[in-house]
């Protein structure tokens, strides 16, 4: 598969291209729900409705339109600096797809770690028997 841009270069698309592509459209609803603060806010979003005494006005798909917005607006930061350090030099070439992943970590680490309470992250690096490396560094983003 090859695509042309408006000065007519080509670039084909290797298989590997083609699977990140879908496997990204699958994960991304999940990693919606576990990386960004969108659960806390369809969550209080709930709760609101339940405190004015409404049970489906307004409807879930309002609810769902207004968290994805917050969170986009929360996030932009995150996915700006996403965007500069690890998509930008990857789009020119001048960092690897594995090099590029591992710097679109760092933002998403940061940003998770300041919204995660000590004592919870504790917990969950004593069952899994980790440590966080100092400043947060490069660990499991799994224990995140």
């Amino acid at each position: 598969m090859t695509l042309s841009d408006t000065q007519g270069n080509t670039r084909a698309f290797d298989t590997m291209d083609i699977l990140i592509l879908f496997l990204l459209l699958a994960v991304v609803p999940s990693l919606l729900v576990m990386m960004t603060s969108f659960t806390r806010i369809i969550i209080v979003l709930s709760f609101l409705r339940s405190a004015l005494g409404t049970q489906q006005s307004p409807p879930n798909q309002i609810l769902v339109g207004l968290a994805l917005f917050l969170t986009l607006f929360i996030m932009q930061p995150v996915f700006s600096q996403v965007n500069t350090q690890a998509y930008q030099p990857y789009k020119d070439g001048r960092i690897t797809r594995e090099e590029a992943l591992e710097l679109a970590q760092d933002p998403m680490k940061e940003f998770m770690l300041r919204q995660t309470e000590k004592k919870s992250l504790e917990l969950f690096l004593d069952i899994s028997k980790t440590t966080l490396p100092e400043g947060g560094g490069r660990g499991r983003t799994g224990t995140l």
